[in-house]
């Protein structure tokens, strides 16, 4: 092959998620048993059912011809009407034709920055960050991800003066990206937060990128304002909303996410942006038409909220009872989840050294795994969550993998307590015998 791939820019695409996933199946076929995934946030596969309701709406979508055909490539009218009605009905002023679907969330992400890095515009990372975000806005730029801090000594919020440091220093940013609530740590950002982000988008002439997927798994008594809410306080900016119906349905394997576009008319470059976005996307022809048109039936079905409800309080019970069981390692510090379905653990400060190990049985598994920790530069979390998986079966993925401190990230999606006491209890001996080695 006479052209080669960038092996500079092939380096910037990680997503360690998946990818450790293939190192979990190298050691299974050497016959380490991997009995623990709290690597990937998908319900379906930690046991969660979708309902026959659901189901049944589904089973008269795919009844219906016309569901089997190309939708419009901005998603299905009836389906961006409802999504507007939502909207406005909640007093924010989105237009069904500011509304582009995607073939899932994930594709949104890579359209969206291979347009900005077009441009030469940069977007801002959290860090913690969500490695689709960060790795897919550093390929298309070509060039590193911008990150600004998140402080999990104050529950994880963004640090405004940071955020603001690198603003001043990266002339090339143009947008401000926020995950609401974040993904990896499930914290809800204050509505103080998130004022001044949008003061800082004002003061800078900025766009903001806001990944909402997360925002309707919102725990009792929490709070997360959407930033469509939050700009609608004062002068409008570019502001882009991203959602999904993987996590709330959940449907992860439907593919589809949307696009909102507000405030188009008051910047001609963001108007023209978004006209970019759907120029892109039709080269592409079209999202996933029969998910499109399920979603009013099941978003709009009266049913839906207690469905909703039931599958918030499961989460937040095991969030809670994990939260507590990580915290009672003097080790590790894990801040309160109060949305979604992950929680960010993090190693107190050298606690975690080189040479630590765990005892691997199984000779073939532990001459690949040592084969791995050889490798030059490895994030010491990243050892240790090599150690585990080979030694222990637990899949978890190091918080160094989302530009964090050194710790990791677990889901919270069991369905049974009582596996999650098995999981917990493995870890924490695993902790305590990894550190103590």
């Amino acid at each position: 092959m006479k052209p080669s791939i960038n092996p500079t820019r092939a380096a910037l695409l990680k997503y360690d998620i998946r990818a450790l996933a293939v190192i979990a199946d190298k050691l299974k076929a050497l016959g380490a048993d991997i009995w623990a995934w709290e690597n990937i946030g998908d319900p379906i596969k930690q046991g969660h059912v979708v309902p026959d309701w659901i189901k049944q709406i589904l089973q008269k979508v795919a009844a219906d011809n016309a569901n089997w055909g190309y939708s419009p490539t901005e998603g299905l009218l009836a389906t961006r009407e409802f999504i507007a009605k939502e909207a406005n009905d909640s007093g924010l002023p989105l237009d069904k034709n500011d509304i582009v679907f995607t073939s899932g969330l994930g594709h949104g992400i890579n359209t969206l920055y291979q347009v900005t890095a077009g441009s030469g515009c940069r977007a801002i990372q959290p860090a913690p960050a969500y490695p689709a975000h960060s790795s897919s806005e550093a390929f298309f730029a070509g060039q590193p991800p911008i990150f600004y801090r998140c402080d999990p000594r104050d529950n994880w919020q963004p640090d405004l003066n940071d955020l603001e440091k690198k603003l001043r220093t990266h002339p090339e940013i143009g947008f401000i990206l926020m995950i609401l609530p974040n993904n990896p740590a499930s914290v809800c950002y204050s509505d103080e937060i998130l004022r001044g982000a949008a003061g800082l988008a004002r003061k800078y002439g900025l766009g903001i990128i806001s990944d909402e997927t997360y925002l309707k798994l919102v725990y009792k008594n929490q709070k997360q304002t959407s930033l469509a809410k939050i700009m609608a306080q004062g002068e409008p900016f570019p502001l882009i909303i991203m959602k999904s119906c993987s996590k709330d349905i959940p449907w992860p394997g439907g593919r589809a996410g949307w696009l909102e576009f507000y405030n188009l008319g008051h910047d001609q470059n963001f108007t023209e942006f978004e006209e970019t976005i759907k120029q892109s996307l039709r080269v592409q022809v079209c999202s996933t038409t029969m998910v499109q048109a399920a979603l009013p039936k099941i978003y709009g079905d009266p049913r839906y909220e207690a469905h909703l409800k039931k599958f918030i309080a499961k989460l937040e019970e095991q969030s809670a009872y994990i939260s507590d069981e990580l915290n009672s390692l003097p080790s590790i510090s894990c801040v309160r989840g109060q949305a979604a379905f992950y929680l960010s653990a993090v190693f107190r400060e050298n606690t975690l050294k080189p040479g630590q190990t765990l005892l691997i049985e199984n000779p073939k598994v532990k001459a690949y795994i040592e084969s791995l920790v050889k490798e030059p530069g490895l994030a010491l979390d990243k050892r240790f969550a090599l150690y585990l998986m080979a030694a222990k079966g637990i899949f978890l993925t190091p918080l160094s993998s989302f530009e964090g401190p050194l710790g990791f990230r677990v889901t919270t999606l069991k369905t049974s307590l009582a596996e999650t006491k098995k999981v917990y209890g493995a870890l924490k001996r695993a902790i305590a015998e990894y550190l103590g080695s």
